[in-house]
């Protein structure tokens, strides 16, 4: 799809937004509209949220936990970047289905999970915690039933196997990932 090719300066009438009534925005969308003839389906694609549904009904902590597991690690793994296509496609919405490789339609399994702990435990600490809460960011909150029980599962894995440690319960969980805002 093509840029429209709007530069909006800061602090110029049209970058106030807020101010502006729903009939104003409305002309602007209108001229924006008629000016670069945006179809009724580029109009749909400006709108649409990359990720799927039930993920704008958890926190923006636990969103930005989420997104951070989308990574795959810097070093060479090929279970572990299985595991994170799999956790794409829970969370995304596929862009380019033709293009399988970013989000990859993976059947998950007892030997992939087993492949990919094996590979976690020589990858940075600092990046297998946020993978392992970004499936229980998914496992708390997905729709499917079936994707939660592989979620919690993935998340455990590495708190038993590889921290060792007790995993948190979901309570401990959701507290310790719940919004702050104005808080100190």
């Amino acid at each position: 799809m093509r840029s429209l090719g709007i530069a909006i300066k800061p602090g110029s009438d049209i970058d106030k937004t807020d101010d502006m009534t729903g009939a104003e925005l409305n002309a602007i969308t209108e001229i924006v509209d008629n000016k670069h003839a945006v179809s009724a389906a580029e109009r749909k694609l400006i709108n649409m949220f990359v990720l799927q549904d039930w993920v704008k009904n958890v926190g923006c902590k636990m969103q930005s936990i989420l997104l951070s597991g989308f990574r795959a690690p810097d070093q060479n793994t090929v279970a572990v970047k299985e595991c994170v296509r799999w956790l794409r496609a829970q969370c995304q919405v596929d862009a380019d289905p033709g293009k399988q490789s970013y989000m990859k339609s993976i059947t998950m399994s007892r030997e992939l999970i087993d492949a990919a702990m094996d590979e976690l435990e020589y990858c940075p600490v600092h990046y297998v915690h946020h993978l392992a809460d970004s499936f229980a960011v998914l496992a708390y909150h997905s729709r499917d039933e079936h994707v939660q029980e592989l979620a919690i599962y993935l998340h455990n894995e590495v708190a038993v196997e590889l921290f060792h440690f007790v995993p948190e319960t979901r309570e401990q969980f959701l507290t310790r990932h719940k919004d702050k805002f104005g808080s100190e």
